[in-house]
């Protein structure tokens, strides 16, 4: 790792294990065209072939699910970044346990989600972990029109309130 990237995986609350999502991702490009990245707590209730055929991801190369939880991107990220060209969505956040991407396609994506990823120590004030450093790297590629987001959360079929120790925590 670069010097001064220490990347750990512990719990500490700083962020820091996120990276790891973004340099799998990013190095991943070697081997595979398409990724389809599950976090080990996600459960597949069915087979997730399908998902490549979708005219979504087969005409955008990418495919996000909404955060359960709301809008957690500050705008100044984008306005300094983007030079005013873009802002944070007007969506949810994105789930960061799940997404699809053609790494051919988005080469350029992958760069400047592992620079952001990368330097974390700045990034992260602005957003809570990678959660949004895909899009913020679709717009920094001025390629934000190919970011695509689903409409409904992975979790929004099977979580209440009531049903949610962890909803009611928060």
């Amino acid at each position: 790792f670069p010097d001064g990237c220490r990347v750990d995986d512990t719990e500490r609350g700083d962020g820091r294990g996120f990276v790891l999502k973004a340099m799998a991702i990013y190095h991943s490009q070697q081997l595979y065209e398409h990724v389809l990245w599950l976090d080990a707590d996600n459960c597949v209730l069915a087979d997730p072939e399908p998902l490549f055929a979708l005219s979504a991801y087969t005409s955008q190369g990418s495919m996000f699910w909404p955060d359960f939880f709301g809008h957690g991107v500050k705008k100044e990220i984008y306005q300094e970044l983007t030079g005013g060209k873009s802002a944070p969505s007007t969506t949810q956040d994105a789930e960061p346990g799940q997404l699809l991407l053609n790494t051919c396609r988005h080469q350029d994506v992958l760069e400047y989600a592992l620079a952001l990823n990368l330097h974390s120590h700045v990034t992260y004030q602005f957003m809570f972990g990678d959660k949004d450093t895909f899009r913020l790297a679709f717009a920094l590629a001025g390629k934000l029109p190919q970011y695509h987001q689903v409409a409904t959360p992975p979790t929004g079929a099977f979580a209440t309130l009531e049903g949610s120790d962890e909803l009611q925590r928060l």
